[in-house]
């Protein structure tokens, strides 16, 4: 059997990957989801966070303090980092057909960019737009 730090960090791992999956449907962020349609990317993510809360707290007594307020830390940050980058990962493949808009004007900036395209897609062009902009200088 894994060790408690590690139960919760897979706990908080698949609880931030449902969390990001629920504000992805909720703000539009199709290139985000897991899922096309909105519904089924919360009922996903909520499912996660419910599921991993359950798991969490079904399987053992959790009642005994058992990690440090460091180790706790260390364990939670590496849970929500894996998080984020599973959830660019896995959006990114599963929405590669995602055909972004051509006309770069209303493609947006920052997070705005995952409503057209995924975090690849959004890299890619930003990376190119640095090129273009280097060798104009």
């Amino acid at each position: 059997m894994i060790g408690l730090a590690w139960e919760y960090t897979i706990l908080i791992f698949v609880a931030s990957c449902g969390v990001l999956q629920v504000a992805a449907a909720h703000s539009g962020l199709r290139g985000l989801s897991f899922f096309k349609r909105p519904l089924a990317t919360t009922l996903f993510g909520a499912m996660a966070v419910i599921g991993a809360y359950v798991w969490f707290f079904a399987i053992d007594n959790r009642s005994v303090p058992g990690l440090e307020g460091s180790q706790q830390f260390g364990n939670f940050t590496l849970g929500v980092f894996l998080g984020i980058v599973f959830t660019l990962l896995v959006s990114s493949i599963l929405r590669a057909n995602m055909n972004p808009r051509p006309s770069e004007s209303d493609e947006g900036q920052g997070l705005d960019a995952l409503r057209r395209m995924t975090y690849f897609q959004a890299m890619k062009r930003a990376i190119l737009r640095l090129l273009r902009f280097l060798r104009l200088r």
